[in-house]
């Protein structure tokens, strides 16, 4: 059982679902609002999120997780919407659930599940530009040179759309709700979490091809330049496989609600968000999973040179641990269920699902 189904969510509404938790735990809240995601996940990819923000990209734009969702259950932070600290930037307010986000080097993109919609904003602020609209469960998303990517987890599409916006073109249809997304190498990545299979289509158009099936209900998904890397939330397991398809390989087994990803030059780092939740790292070749630090209830994640970079959407802050572990740092509290995260070189950006349906922001900050 994956966490959506632990947390009573059906996939397709289980942004309105964590919303509407978000808001029973806040004094005053009101209901509702999906990731990866991803978000990973986040990370994204989300997921979720989940939802990564694409293959072999440098470690200084990273984005987590491809998926995110939530549940009927309390657990997420309240707080003011426009960030609790001194310093945030509020990118974007009034959205209803934004889940996965991915950075480029001039726009920070994300989806918004309840919505439908794919959004960009500049990075340091400006107008918003709805990219695409009536995209049914906006998921996961990606984002290359010229296009922005995603999945729809209700209406079982991959799609893209150029980066200022125009004609949306499916890449891939009936999908069994695709969550997590990544692109690298001419193709887009991605996760089926119904259908239990990781598979790629062109970015210029073809067939969409299953590179791996029999898994557990696969969610995040992120890349390097030879393989790619994914969390099976049925079996608790960080997978890995290359490129091209072939004999899956688990980095890590037994993971507690493994919920978004990000990976490096040599390591591949995931949140789990049960058991007390934790951030981890193993290294890309296999190894010993190494805890670098633990969390409330952990969702997206993101790495660079120097830091792993999470959302607490229990403790409703925005954190970053050394990349080899030590102390933790605060860089945001006080966000209401922060979801997917994503970095580039000087600054921190996440979406947080607020604490009604229309409530739901993204975030900035500078990096520690």
């Amino acid at each position: 059982m994956g966490w959506r189904e632990s947390f009573g969510c059906p996939l397709a509404v289980v942004g309105a679902c964590l919303a509407a938790s978000c808001a029973s735990s806040v004094p005053g809240g009101g209901g509702s609002a999906d990731a990866g995601a991803t978000a990973d996940a986040t990370s994204s990819s989300s997921g979720g999120p989940d939802s990564s923000s694409g293959a072999g990209e440098a470690a200084e734009d990273s984005s987590g997780g491809g998926s995110s969702s939530g549940s009927g259950t309390s657990g997420c932070a309240g707080g003011p919407t426009a960030g609790g600290d001194a310093g945030l930037l509020t990118l974007a307010s009034g959205q209803s659930v934004p889940l996965g986000i991915a950075l480029d080097s001039t726009s920070v993109y994300w989806t918004d599940e309840v919505g439908g919609t794919v959004m960009s904003v500049p990075l340091d602020g400006g107008a918003i530009t709805t990219l695409a609209s009536g995209q049914d469960g906006a998921f996961g998303i990606a984002v290359d040179s010229n296009h922005v990517y995603w999945t729809t987890a209700g209406g079982g599409t991959v799609a893209l759309v150029s980066l200022d916006g125009g004609s949306v073109t499916v890449l891939a249809a009936t999908q069994t709700q695709p969550t997590g997304i990544a692109v690298g190498g001419g193709s887009v990545y991605f996760t089926n979490y119904d259908g239990d299979s990781v598979a790629t289509v062109p970015v210029d158009g073809g067939e969409a091809m299953v590179l791996e099936t029999g898994q557990g209900q696969p969610s995040g998904i992120t890349l390097d330049a030879t393989r790619m890397y994914w969390l099976d939330e049925g079996s608790g397991a960080v997978m890995s496989a290359p490129l091209g398809g072939g004999a899956p390989t688990a980095l890590a087994g037994e993971q507690a609600s493994p919920r978004s990803i990000a990976v490096d030059s040599t390591s591949v780092y995931w949140t789990n968000e049960s058991d007390g939740g934790a951030i981890v790292r193993a290294p890309t070749d296999g190894g010993d999973a190494t805890v670098l630090a633990l969390a409330t209830r952990p969702s997206g994640i993101a790495v660079d040179a120097t830091y792993v970079y999470w959302t607490d959407l229990g403790a409703g802050t925005v954190m970053a641990v050394p990349i080899d572990g030590g102390t933790p740092l605060t860089i945001a509290s006080g966000q209401p269920c922060p979801q997917a995260v994503a970095v580039n070189a000087t600054s921190v950006y996440w979406t947080n699902f607020g604490e009604s349906s229309s409530a739901g922001t993204v975030m900035g900050a500078a990096k520690p």
